[in-house]
């Protein structure tokens, strides 16, 4: 196997798991309906489920050498926007708890049997191993960190709206 070559997921895999995740946007749309508050919690698990079909699609594409690790953004952007304060941080430690997860089977040689013929990509060396982690967890967090602000700053620009659009009929 090249270094070049990109890993995808076994066709049988691949099903499974975009079944699975029709399955549960189904399910996220009728709970979704049905529920009358508590949106935030609900955008939270939502959120932090979406770090865990990140974390899977990573596992079984190349661990630590996945194209896909900057799928990972994704749901800490959206968290960030959706739940300002809280949502884009605790993806970002979802993210790096889940990707520092995945590192250490690598580490330890525990991975999907898909990736048995691709020997160059695992790292028997722990300060590797721990320099990974901290790289991806910093860029998750900085991605939370500047999600939230361009949330609020939206917040604020809503309002700003709000109070010129509220001015202008009271002047007609």
């Amino acid at each position: 196997a090249s270094n070049l070559e990109i890993i995808v997921l076994p066709a049988d895999y691949l099903l499974i798991f975009i079944l699975f995740i029709y399955v549960i946007t189904v399910a996220s749309a009728i709970i979704l309906k049905s529920i009358q508050s508590d949106f935030a919690r609900f955008g939270l698990i939502q959120t932090l489920l979406d770090t865990v079909f990140v974390t899977v699609l990573v596992y079984y594409t190349g661990a630590s050498h996945s194209g896909f690790t900057t799928m990972y953004f994704f749901p800490i952007v959206s968290g960030g926007l959706i739940l300002p304060r809280i949502g884009g941080f605790s993806a970002a430690a979802a993210a790096t708890i889940q990707y520092s997860f995945i590192l250490l089977l690598e580490y330890f040689n525990i991975f999907p049997s898909n990736l048995t013929k691709y020997s160059y990509l695992f790292v028997h060396n722990l300060t590797i191993t721990f320099n990974h982690i901290s790289i991806k967890g910093i860029s998750f967090f900085l991605a939370a960190l500047l999600s939230a602000l361009f949330s609020k700053r939206l917040i604020k620009t809503e309002h700003a709206l709000t109070v010129t659009q509220q001015s202008y009929e009271k002047l007609n």
